[in-house]
């Protein structure tokens, strides 16, 4: 898993803004990016509420161990969505569903 700080650096070096550098964008990257953004738009979240995190064809899927918890996050998702994409530099993520 890459840090977000050398992905962004990697991005900077990059004058032309070439793709190829968020083609390395994985599954454990989108998750690390979703709880940094999640922290920053919910304030009384852990880690520890969300059950997994999954990422296929442009969709984050949420489980949360707490129905009051997936709710937060449904009712967030279009400004999590955002956030996401910006951290990523990149429209990333699509859609988030949450169970």
């Amino acid at each position: 898993m890459r840090s977000i700080k050398e992905i962004i650096e990697e991005k900077k070096k990059n004058k032309k803004g070439d793709r190829r550098i968020f083609a390395s964008i994985d599954e454990k990257t989108i998750e690390k990016v979703f709880f940094e953004a999640i922290f920053l738009e919910i304030k009384n979240i852990s880690k520890e509420d969300i059950q997994n995190t999954y990422f296929k064809r442009k969709t984050l899927y949420v489980s949360s161990f707490h129905p009051a918890v997936a709710s937060e996050v449904w009712k967030k998702k279009d400004k999590l969505i955002e956030k996401i994409n910006n951290i990523a530099g990149k429209n990333v993520v699509a859609d988030i569903k949450v169970k």
